[in-house]
């Protein structure tokens, strides 16, 4: 009976190996497969990369209120993009500010632009950032939500940083882009 308990444990056993190397003999070309998937479904290199400078030449700050202890401001304003992206822009915005100084904002930047070698069009981003108060540096991704004209179909987005100036609310800085341009044809 001992030696019957042995072949049936070591049957099962043998089942058992057995279906672990079908299993994996069906599981290995399956994951070299899997793998190589986020490989064709990938997006290409940005078509368009390139920097620039920003800088607003008007900010109008339309309300201030407070939400608990943190102070919140909706603003709107205009300024000029040079670089890879040239042209006008107009934005509005809501900052949170914390009792320490932190902030973070949201907003919609609407660009007249043109961006070589593409024609002139219109791009809309959604924006979003951190800030600080104190030191008036920030820091924000911009992506595009809608192009328009010649700029049609393209997507992407931008990475900002900058300073704003305590007395005028004007902020000015740096831009990185990467975009992405349709196919045609």
């Amino acid at each position: 009976m001992e030696s019957a308990k042995l072949t049936f444990k070591s049957a099962q056993g043998s089942r058992r190996i057995l279906a672990m190397a079908l299993v994996l003999s069906l599981a290995l070309p399956l994951t070299s497969t899997i793998s190589s998937l986020p490989v064709a479904f990938a997006k290409p290199n940005p078509s368009i990369t390139g920097t620039g400078t920003f800088a607003d030449t008007s900010v109008t700050i339309l309300s201030v209120s407070f939400v608990g202890s943190n102070e919140v401001i909706t603003d709107a304003g205009t300024g000029v993009v040079a670089g890879t992206m040239t042209g006008t822009y107009a934005f509005a915005a809501t900052i949170t500010i914390q009792p320490t100084g932190m902030a973070s904002y949201k907003a919609i930047d609407v660009c007249k632009c043109t961006i070589s070698p593409a024609q002139p069009g219109i791009l809309v981003f959604s924006e979003t950032g951190t800030g600080n108060e104190l030191t008036g540096s920030f820091q924000s991704t911009a992506v595009i939500t809608l192009a328009s004209g010649g700029l049609r179909g393209m997507t992407g987005a931008a990475t900002l940083v900058g300073i704003q100036n305590p007395l005028t609310s004007l902020t000015s800085g740096t831009y990185s882009l990467a975009f992405f341009q349709p196919k045609s044809g």
